[in-house]
């Protein structure tokens, strides 16, 4: 039936707290992307560090006194010290911020134009794992504390490897095209997508094996008993499997990108969604 009473209460409350950090993490990935434009990878790839590190220290030391309002507010605090982390170095690579008379420029509607096809594509992948959320709430606590653990799991091993290639890579995508070097730029992607395979094939088949071990070492203390474990490491299991095309499918819309081609990108999300809800209905 999903959440009601308090327990919806409470999250409705959570989300209102953490759209204050809408801001900061628009701002954090803004200034990440221009880091990384301008191959400057260091800071950007050190920022999360001491967010994460201030969370382990709160769980291990303040979680009795702040609970779990105190970590939602710690949350949004984390996103505005990250952004403030990127910020230093900035003038030195040409960042500047001028205002003008006219709003909308040229500059500005082709951001417009591909910002909109990119969340799309970006807010369907957050969507399905809106779905994923909604169909575990029908199983009762067990089944979203699941997802939303093992989520935590991939999402910290399968970004790291994931979305670090693609950083790198995709502006070199974007100076190979630029430069007129079509069979470069094509030899750059396939290069880049076997590279992948082999890495994330390894990596997934690790997370299989040693999913039951890494939950219990992990999470399983408290309530979080071992039948938490297992359903948790069952869910990391599925996603898993997923993250080889994960991998291919984050390429290839960088890929897309770059040919300033935004059809395709926005086309397959919408289908994963579609898929997503004929699967629900389905099992439902």
């Amino acid at each position: 039936k999903g959440f009601t009473g308090d327990k919806l209460q409470m999250t409705v409350s959570f989300v209102r707290v953490l759209n204050l950090s809408c801001f900061f993490i628009l701002g954090t990935f803004f200034l990440t992307a221009f880091r990384q434009s301008n191959e400057k990878y260091t800071l950007t790839s050190l920022v999360s560090y001491p967010y994460n590190l201030i969370f382990i220290i709160v769980l291990l030391f303040g979680f009795d006194r702040m609970g779990i309002y105190g970590l939602v507010v710690l949350t949004v605090i984390g996103w505005f010290l990250q952004m403030v982390m990127l910020l230093p170095g900035l003038k030195k690579m040409g960042f500047k911020v001028s205002f003008q008379r006219q709003l909308f420029t040229p500059e500005v509607m082709e951001i417009f134009k591909t910002f909109v096809p990119i969340v799309l594509v970006t807010l369907a992948s957050k969507i399905n794992i809106l779905l994923d959320n909604r169909f575990a709430s029908m199983a009762g606590d067990g089944g979203v504390a699941a997802i939303y653990y093992a989520n935590i799991l991939f999402i910290a091993i399968s970004t790291t490897a994931v979305f670090a290639v693609s950083s790198v890579m995709f502006p070199k995508f974007n100076i190979n095209l630029n430069e007129g070097s079509t069979e470069k730029f094509e030899t750059t992607i396939v290069n880049t997508l076997m590279s992948m395979v082999f890495a994330l094939s390894i990596l997934a088949v690790f997370l299989f094996a040693m999913s039951d071990n890494a939950i219990h070492i992990i999470f399983e203390r408290g309530e979080f008993d071992s039948v938490a474990a297992r359903s948790t490491s069952d869910m990391l299991k599925w996603y898993a499997l997923g993250m080889v095309p994960m991998g291919l499918l984050d390429v290839t819309n960088k890929s897309f990108y770059t040919l300033r081609n935004y059809r395709v990108p926005v086309f397959t999300g919408a289908i994963t969604v579609g898929v997503n809800l004929l699967l629900m209905e389905l099992f439902t």
